[in-house]
């Protein structure tokens, strides 16, 4: 029996779908930047997110913790590590480097989940093939964004900026390891809640 997935066109359709949605963030922030503040630009975001992801949860009606188990603190943590830092700091960020920075900067993400899941997470062990995949995979966004990524903007706070964007992507890997340890909770009801406190 194997343990592999049932990888779909709709599954590639979907990741295609994501990769559009995401990575064209980073050039809409660049575009607001021009007539909105930073935080302006995160707010804006968390709360448009957080009224569309409510909306769904509520026309389903489904409960927030599938257990007896809850862990709020846990929940208000991944709110402010997954939206309300990481957004601030991209929008902060994007005003001292290129688009393409940010989007190899969330390219990182995969390569800071690895390490800590190996460490935080009961089963997932860093592999070989785990590490190749995902170094590959970071070398693939690098040659698709091209040199330009990395090209200087010549501002005096573009080596800030940068640690901005990076440290985005560790809230990023930081959030999505502490979702792995939550206990069972309702998809939508994750996307949603933690919105809030965000």
């Amino acid at each position: 029996m194997s343990d592999s997935p049932n990888i779909t066109a709709i599954s590639w359709l979907s990741i295609l779908l994501l990769g559009f949605v995401w990575g064209g963030t980073f050039l809409v922030i660049e575009l607001a930047l021009q007539t909105m503040t930073p935080f302006w630009i995160a707010a804006a975001r968390i709360g448009f997110a957080t009224l569309l992801t409510l909306v769904i949860w509520s026309i389903l009606g489904r409960k927030l913790w599938l257990s007896s188990h809850q862990a709020w603190g846990s929940l208000i943590i991944v709110g402010i590590a997954s939206s309300a830092l990481p957004f601030m700091l991209l929008s902060w960020g994007l005003q001292y480097v290129t688009s393409g920075f940010a989007g190899v900067s969330m390219a990182a993400v995969a390569l800071l989940v690895l390490p800590l899941s190996h460490f935080l997470v009961a089963g997932e062990r860093m592999t070989l093939r785990k590490t190749l995949g995902l170094t590959v995979g970071f070398c693939g966004v690098v040659i698709l964004i091209g040199g330009n990524a990395f090209t200087s903007t010549g501002s005096e706070l573009e080596t800030l900026g940068r640690l901005a964007c990076l440290g985005a992507a560790a809230c990023y890997a930081v959030s999505s390891i502490i979702m792995r340890r939550l206990p069972a909770v309702d998809p939508i009801g994750l996307a949603a809640v933690p919105l809030v406190f965000g």
